[in-house]
């Protein structure tokens, strides 16, 4: 069974029927001027990927149409920076979310 949760320590990312759900701390969200607590719909989540940060952790990146995504992880509202054993995970994760957008993708271009 595919992960359809990780989080870090200051954001959780969920992928449910509906979209994506980013539940934030109070201080990630102020900082990013986001709400704490926000579902990304299906139709707007363009992908996700998967990179290590300098020390090796990974972090999970969520493209959103409509947003410019940060050059920096720690800038971007949509990605979590995960901890360090959760490599496993963070892959599992990523595929998950690239098949929904990509099944979705394919049933709106038949229908």
């Amino acid at each position: 069974m595919p992960a359809t949760q990780v989080s870090g320590r200051h954001t959780r990312i969920d992928a449910t029927l509906d979209g994506v759900v980013l539940s934030r701390s109070k201080s990630r969200s102020r900082r990013h001027e986001v709400e704490r607590v926000e579902l990304v719909g299906w139709d707007r989540v363009v992908g996700a990927s998967m990179l290590k940060s300098r020390s090796g952790r990974p972090v999970v990146r969520l493209a959103v149409d409509g947003h410019e995504a940060a050059e920096h992880h720690r800038d971007d509202p949509f990605s979590v920076k995960l901890q360090s054993g959760s490599l496993a995970a963070a892959q599992e994760f990523v595929d998950h979310v690239n098949f929904e957008v990509d099944v979705r993708r394919r049933w709106r271009s038949v229908t």
